[in-house]
């Protein structure tokens, strides 16, 4: 018997991209929780963020939210919407920094995204209630992900120059 995944700080498992299986309706939020699980594996060591599957690890599928949103070409649009969010989302994009692809697991679609760290910043843009435009920061610590705060931001950069090989002449 296979075990399944258990989430940690390279990996994350979110059951949906954006469809609330519990409401029957997309939700932003659920977008805004992939953006910002890539922005913080891009901010740490790397790591894999695993959609369709529930927090215990079971493979659920992403059938249900394919049929909801698209007509046809499921797995094409899937991913044109993914990348699309995040062009939009994540500041400076980091285009080479994450790899989508699909595979059945237990006869159901279930999407993964590999991540590698990059040598700068990346920032999670969002409006807040006000209707400005914020650029939030995450990072990973064990199995969660979490927001820096302005003294935890200016500390990230040191951590970022010793790591990663960045400079401030880049």
């Amino acid at each position: 018997m296979e075990l399944e995944p258990i989430e940690g700080p390279e990996l994350e498992l979110k059951a949906a991209f954006s469809w609330n299986q519990r409401t029957g309706s997309e939700d932003p939020n659920l977008r805004f929780g992939t953006a910002r699980t890539i922005a913080a594996f891009a901010n740490t060591a790397g790591g894999q963020l695993r959609i369709g599957y529930d927090d215990h690890g079971n493979a659920v599928g992403i059938e249900q939210e394919l049929r909801a949103l698209f007509d046809h070409d499921f797995l094409d649009q899937f991913e044109q919407l993914l990348h699309e969010y995040l062009k939009r989302t994540l500041f400076p994009y980091p285009f080479r920094a994450y790899d989508v692809s699909f595979r059945r697991a237990h006869e159901v679609w279930v999407c993964t995204i590999d991540v590698t760290p990059v040598p700068t910043v990346t920032y999670v843009c969002q409006k807040d209630d006000a209707g400005e435009m914020k650029h939030l920061v995450f990072v990973r610590t064990g199995n969660r992900t979490i927001t820096l705060t302005n003294l935890a931001l200016i500390r990230l950069v040191p951590v970022c120059s010793a790591n990663r090989a960045w400079s401030s002449s880049s």
